[in-house]
């Protein structure tokens, strides 16, 4: 009526994976020490959900990707449902860049993905 937008505190529109929803990809290292990243990340997925996979071929692993929280450009996850070789649970993320990539981050180490 008076054109003035009132916000309920705890009614926030929910944030999704929208904005890293796809597939993401990198080889990281030299020579014979090449890893290859793949992420692949559902549209509309929330806190709390399984919203895609990693894969990591050449180790062999692959984990599900459980969403523990979204802040702003940062998405903290969880690696669940492991198959094959994979390492220990980490502190691990992927934050979206202004420049359109994505860093992988696992227990400090980070890599940028680009979306393929």
């Amino acid at each position: 009526m008076f054109g003035i937008n009132f916000r309920i505190p705890g009614c926030e529109e929910e944030q999704t994976t929208d904005p890293i929803a796809g597939t993401w990809a990198v080889s990281a290292g030299q020579g014979n020490s090449t890893v290859d990243i793949s992420i692949i990340i559902v549209e509309g997925c929330k806190v709390g959900h399984v919203c895609g996979t990693i894969n990591l071929p050449s180790v062999p692993c692959q984990a599900s990707l459980k969403i523990r929280k979204i802040e702003d450009a940062r998405y903290d996850y969880d690696a669940v449902d492991h198959v094959g070789a994979c390492g220990p649970v980490g502190v691990e993320y992927l934050e979206l860049k202004n420049d359109g990539s994505l860093i992988y981050s696992y227990n400090g180490l980070q890599r940028t993905l680009r979306r393929k």
